[in-house]
């Protein structure tokens, strides 16, 4: 008795020399893992499988996935101000916000503190569709 068996993968493109990667027992299960790499295609094997457990035929049929949604890539700022003259400043990462605050600091003569706070998006609640910059609750610091 022949019976056929599928599998899934996902690949970069249809050229011989191609990225695959999976297998995946669901198409849906190899969209997503295509989608989170960047591949725009599916692969589909299907094998025919013979009396002996041997493999009669391969079958590759590729599918060109649709364009999705672009994935947006959240920036986390770290936001710093003086409580003492007001001054500010955006830093991309944890080491340069604590240079910034030791900086000013001495330039306060050790009198000045220094908050720290991370914006992040927050969805309004009027609008679900819109995303704002709110501080974020859980990280807000004092430095001194």
């Amino acid at each position: 008795m022949t019976y056929k068996e599928t599998f899934w993968m996902a690949c970069d493109s249809t050229e011989q020399l191609r990225a695959e990667y999976g297998p995946f027992h669901t198409r849906a299960e190899a969209e997503l893992e295509a989608r989170k790499l960047g591949f725009g295609f599916l692969l589909r094997y299907e094998h025919v499988i013979g009396d002996n457990d041997d493999i009669k035929e391969v079958r590759c049929i590729f599918i060109e996935l649709p364009p999705g949604p672009a994935s947006v890539r959240i920036i986390r700022k770290l936001h710093t101000r003086c409580a003492t003259c007001g001054e500010s400043a955006v830093h991309l990462e944890p080491w340069q916000a604590e240079v910034w605050a030791d900086i000013h600091e001495f330039e306060h003569a050790g009198t000045g503190f220094v908050y720290l706070s991370r914006l992040v998006p927050k969805v309004s609640e009027k609008s679900m569709t819109g995303a704002t910059l709110a501080p974020d609750p859980d990280l807000i610091l004092l430095l001194r």
